[in-house]
């Protein structure tokens, strides 16, 4: 009899912790979104449209929020990058005494505004940063032996590391700006 009670008390505990969503309470009024064209201040043209891209994609496949036109829209969501930093990283003297910039920093400086339509709330306004390392010695990110956005893997062992090492960095930079954008959506609730 007590085993049968302890597995009785064993699934309901599980049964109720069975459903989990990391989405709390949206904002007051809010179940749409519409996503202004992002405005780009930067001569890298595929940065605006590789995030807005991933951006929707994201909304749509986890099901964050219903995407519709401004018109219809309970909030809207605009984007703008403000700049595109490139720095040498690390450098290498050879030996004439010439120095090579071996690596590569490019940073891109962003803000996002979320603006409740119905109430006309700010939800969110916040202004980030995000970068990625890149190698100009080899002609694809996957032979380049960094880890050019510092989550641990190197080349063939990163899904988002190929392709040339300058339009990989900046794919790999949309993708952080995507996800630092739904994670700010959703902090928000």
């Amino acid at each position: 009899m007590i085993f049968r009670n302890k597995l009785i008390v064993v699934l309901v505990f599980f049964m109720n912790c069975g459903y989990y969503s990391y989405k709390g309470t949206l904002p007051v009024g809010i179940s749409s979104i519409s996503i202004s064209s992002v405005k780009n201040n930067t001569s890298e043209y595929t940065l605006s449209n590789l995030i807005n891209e991933k951006l929707s994609n994201s909304i749509i496949e986890d099901n964050i929020l219903r995407i519709s036109e401004f018109s219809s829209s309970d909030s809207n969501l605009e984007i703008e990058i403000l700049n595109l930093k490139e720095s040498p990283e690390v450098y290498s003297v050879n030996e004439v005494a010439f120095g090579n910039v071996d690596q590569w920093k490019m940073e891109v400086t962003f803000n996002v505004k979320w603006k409740n339509l119905i109430t006309g709330d700010i939800v969110l306004d916040k202004k980030s940063k995000k970068w990625a390392m890149y190698n100009t010695s080899d002609l694809d990110m996957n032979n380049d032996n960094i880890d050019n956005d510092l989550d641990g893997f190197i080349d063939s062992q990163d899904s988002d590391e190929f392709g040339a090492p300058r339009e990989g960095a900046v794919r790999i930079i949309s993708n952080k700006i995507s996800e630092q954008i739904i994670t700010d959506l959703i902090s928000n609730w």
